[in-house]
């Protein structure tokens, strides 16, 4: 995944999160190990795990050619959000993220009566900024 920009990941990160979790989540989560387990145990037949990456790279936001060889997605990825708790896919170099960036941060324009995005950051990230301010 290297390969990619930074915002190239988050967005097939973020697309691969909600995806892989139709298929192999077994209920909500309360700890980051049980849901790397069960990622584990899904990734644990390679044909079959190969199989649907690649099916769902067929599609990707980034409409780019993709395969399973090009996004390698370790248990050790697969964090819970600090802020909403919900499962995420790290697209960071060093694994370090504990915020999810899946729903973008926008602001309302009174002027325009217009939303729009302001930061580039997540709303998770700018709730989690708010409560150690």
């Amino acid at each position: 995944m290297m390969h990619l920009s930074k915002d190239e990941r988050k967005i097939i990160c973020n697309y691969l999160t909600d995806k892989l979790l139709t298929v192999f989540q077994k209920g909500e989560y309360i700890s980051e190990k049980n849901l790397q387990e069960d990622f584990q145990l899904f990734k644990s037949n390679l044909k079959q795990y190969r199989g649907i990456i690649d099916r769902l790279l067929k599609n990707n936001p980034l409409n780019r050619e993709l395969t399973w060889r090009d996004v390698k997605i370790t248990a050790k990825r697969w964090h819970l959000c600090k802020v909403c708790g919900k499962p995420f896919i790290a697209y960071d170099s060093f694994n370090k993220m504990k915020i999810c960036t899946r729903q973008e941060y926008v602001r309302y324009n009174t002027s325009t009566n217009e939303y729009y995005k302001s930061t580039g950051k997540s709303m998770c990230f700018m709730e989690y900024r708010r409560q150690i301010s």
